[in-house]
């Protein structure tokens, strides 16, 4: 579901300067009562920006976007002329929405953060009985503290010169075969078989996806970990390990699918991961992982059925897809052993599989943002894998 991506924003980004990257914000606060309502409170910030400023020497630059549940930002880069002598900046977080809490300052010291690292900020509304930011964490795991009912947390990468931090063995790599288009890349390894990858595109469809639904995700796919196909008439040796794919029901694709022979354009498809997030033509990849893995059971019936899927060929379901994003039409919205859509595959692989309740095995009347809410992923960190700068 609004897998392909045609659509690119070419932020100016320049070297030299102050550079702070807003990524994503964790903002399950700002939704209250979504457990117990959630079609409805996801949709009380509808039509309304979360706007991040950084006040630095005077000037103000800020960037946007769309208020949804954890938004993420489309290319959030903010840049300051850098002064040596001037190490401190503040931080606001905002919004349009009259609903929105209002949110502490954040006094950003320099000094104090490991430039060219994820950083996580603890940011707390005004009126929390802990109004102090000092829940200043990072991406190392020192201080994993999650958002409680009266903050939220941002997550920013910084620098002062850009181009040493591309030149470095950074998480900023070059991505889509050019140089001139650099992503932040996340290193994915211990990513497990029933794990979930969510994409952000930029296209129309996509956009649509998104408001329709709003979360920061278009797309959704399901990760496989096994032994790849080998070709023993080209004499290929057998792998001693086994490598990480995605499975995805997608449109048309230039992507190969390595267990086919003669690929197919659209429906089911398996894709090696890291070939995928690399080439991938939307801004934003995510990934998250179940709270506990698999048993071995469980890992056999799920494998056993994303290859019984795949065998099959699926096409993309438009149809089923093109009802869900009108409107939740239950009575028309049934499951086919036919055709699928990205987020219904999903579900399918993970009931199956025997991690869903009865309750959220609704695969045709699922989007990828339910996907993610699933009580197998709870508490889980939402993880970037690539993001575009």
């Amino acid at each position: 579901m609004g897998n392909k991506q045609s659509l690119e924003t070419n932020a100016k980004v320049r070297d030299g300067l102050l550079t702070f990257i807003i990524l994503n914000c964790e903002n399950s606060s700002a939704f209250p009562g979504y457990a117990q309502n959630h079609e409805e409170v996801i949709k009380i910030h509808d039509g309304h920006k979360l706007t991040v400023s950084v006040d630095y020497n005077g000037k103000t630059e800020k960037v946007s976007c769309d208020y949804y549940k954890n938004s993420v930002w489309n290319k959030g880069v903010i840049q300051h002329e850098f002064v040596q002598s001037i190490d401190t900046c503040t931080i606001k977080l905002g919004s349009s929405s009259p609903k929105s809490p209002k949110y502490n300052d954040f006094i950003f010291n320099i000094n104090q953060y490991n430039q060219g690292e994820i950083i996580r900020l603890l940011i707390k509304e005004v009126n929390s009985s802990s109004a102090d930011n000092d829940g200043q964490t990072t991406m190392d795991g020192a201080n994993p503290e999650q958002p409680g009912d009266d903050s939220v947390v941002l997550n920013i990468l910084f620098t002062t010169n850009l181009k040493t931090l591309k030149e470095s063995n950074s998480i900023i790599k070059p991505t889509r075969n050019s140089n001139d288009h650099l992503s932040i890349m996340q290193s994915f390894d211990d990513l497990d078989n029933g794990d979930i990858i969510l994409y952000s595109g930029s296209s129309p469809i996509s956009e649509i996806i998104r408001d329709r639904f709003y979360r920061p995700w278009s797309h959704v796919g399901v990760v496989i970990k096994t032994y790849p196909f080998i070709n023993h008439i080209k004499g290929q040796e057998l792998s001693e390990e086994p490598v990480l794919y995605v499975m995805e029901a997608v449109g048309k694709e230039t992507i190969k699918d390595p267990f086919r022979k003669n690929q197919v354009l659209t429906g089911v498809n398996i894709f090696n991961l890291k070939d995928r997030i690399k080439e991938y033509e939307g801004y934003n990849v995510q990934a998250i992982k179940l709270a506990q893995k698999f048993t071995e059971r469980q890992k056999e019936r799920y494998l056993t059925n994303c290859f019984e899927m795949h065998g099959a060929r699926l096409p993309f379901d438009v149809f089923q897809a093109a009802i869900l994003l009108l409107e939740r039409l239950k009575k028309w919205n049934w499951t086919s052993d036919r055709s699928v859509f990205c987020s219904e595959l999903a579900t399918i692989c993970l009931y199956r599989a025997g991690v869903l309740t009865d309750c959220e095995n609704c695969p045709s009347n699922t989007d990828p943002g339910e996907v993610s809410e699933f009580l197998c992923f709870k508490n889980s960190p939402i993880r970037h894998l690539k993001y575009d700068i």
